[in-house]
């Protein structure tokens, strides 16, 4: 434990960089960019972006979420022969996936607007040829990640992914004339290729993988069997931190995607915060939970320490200064200060629980957790059905604060229940 005490200490260093600048650098980005668009064409983005993300993760079948309970303890022996049958494979599994869903988008597209004309389409027509390359990226973050070497892993996509986009833009908005929506995409597209060709170089520098064949490590349908859930459990929880911008495109005043947007990435600082700690934390669960059950509930509340004192100051001075953050994106986005706060409380319960449905997944529970999600995100359908034509972009934060917080509770209380201290005290 000592040992862990030590790697949380350097971590939280890096881990305290990685959130505050990525926020930073990811609210420049989204301030900027809606400074360039109208807002219409923001909602656009946002909603084209929120696609690529779960598409990428879809078509990598939860690899990415399985690497540190697979390659962690590889890595901690000194023995990467294995890591590069676990890359080979989720790379082929993710280039079949992507070519139909490419494939399968594209056609979807023609159908809904006719002749194939890149001006006659909704950006996520486009974005989902992103999504190949954000799975292999997110594959290379998780090998670095297993290796910890959480700087290399994190900060490129935090930090300098955002500020390479809005660098590349804006000097494409000065230059370019009728530069618009689709210039944005094409140079975040390119941005994306950037960062994945670095690291991808940053790997083979490290000599982390080793180009041989490790039949012994082969185990697909183990690696399968634990990265479907927590794909599936994922995707639950994507889906349910988006879905606000579908349905209030479907069922709401146009404009309001915009500002519900704006709301939703001041509040995804806290998801942010979450994601850093849960980064830091992985590489350590699945030894502690191989070893037994004093390890494993130590390394639980070492973590979920870290978490909480991070997440409590910086929720309520969000909430105290959301107007004033609000307005950096323009005056008339502070209406949507209301929408902040409630996306805070869900965010905030959300993260706060985010360790324990890891644990959920890596201890063979992932079921339990996926049901949990499931059901999440049907009362926040639900909600947002009955909620957003009458009180709008609010009614869609109120219905994502109501369905996260109930998710976020049971799956700390059903953590509990499960951890073998629990079972031993009520056996």
């Amino acid at each position: 434990m000592t040992e862990n005490k030590a790697y949380l200490r350097a971590g939280s260093q890096i881990l305290l960089v990685v959130a505050v600048g990525g926020f930073m650098a990811d609210y420049l980005f989204n301030v900027g960019l809606s400074r360039l668009l109208p807002a219409h064409d923001y909602g656009d983005f946002k909603v084209a972006y929120a696609f690529a993300t779960l598409s990428g993760t879809l078509v990598l079948l939860g690899g990415d979420r399985a690497a540190p309970r697979v390659l962690a303890g590889r890595f901690d022996i000194g023995d990467n022969r294995g890591i590069w049958e676990y890359f080979r494979f989720y790379c082929l599994l993710t280039l079949a996936l992507s070519v139909l869903l490419i494939m399968g988008t594209l056609v979807a597209s023609r159908l809904h607007l006719g002749p194939v004309d890149l001006y006659d389409h909704h950006p996520l027509a486009w974005t989902v040829f992103a999504v190949p390359l954000i799975a292999v990226g997110s594959l290379f973050g998780r090998i670095l990640q297993s290796a910890k070497k959480l700087g290399m892993a994190s900060l490129p996509w935090r930090i300098v992914f955002p500020l390479l986009k809005l660098s590349l833009i804006t000097l494409a908005a000065q230059w370019v004339t009728g530069f618009n929506l689709e210039w944005v995409i094409v140079l975040a597209l390119l941005s994306v290729a950037i960062i994945v060709i670095w690291q991808g170089w940053v790997i083979l520098q490290l000599k982390l993988v080793r180009f041989v064949r490790a039949p012994d490590f082969l185990m697909p349908r183990q690696w399968l069997a634990l990265s479907i859930p927590l794909m599936g459990g994922f995707l639950l929880a994507l889906v349910l931190a988006q879905s606000d911008l579908y349905l209030l495109e479907m069922l709401g005043d146009e404009h309001e995607v915009g500002y519900f947007a704006a709301a939703a990435t001041t509040a995804h600082f806290l998801m942010l915060i979450q994601g850093t700690v849960t980064s830091l934390v992985m590489p350590l669960i699945g030894p502690a939970i191989d070893a037994d059950a004093a390890t494993s509930r130590a390394t639980f509340w070492q973590g979920q320490r870290l978490m909480l004192a991070i997440l409590i100051p910086v929720t309520v001075v969000m909430g105290l200064a959301g107007k004033w953050i609000m307005a950096w994106f323009g005056a008339d986005y502070v209406v949507a200060y209301p929408a902040l706060c409630w996306l805070l409380i869900a965010y905030f319960v959300w993260a706060a629980s985010s360790l324990s449905a890891t644990w959920l997944h890596y201890s063979g529970h992932g079921k339990t957790a996926i049901i949990i999600s499931a059901f999440a995100l049907l009362a926040d359908v639900i909600l947002n059905i009955l909620l957003i034509p009458r009180y709008g972009l609010t009614g869609a934060a109120i219905a994502t604060a109501i369905a996260m917080a109930m998710a976020g509770i049971a799956m700390m209380l059903t953590q509990y229940l499960l951890s073998p201290s629990a079972r031993k005290a009520h056996g």
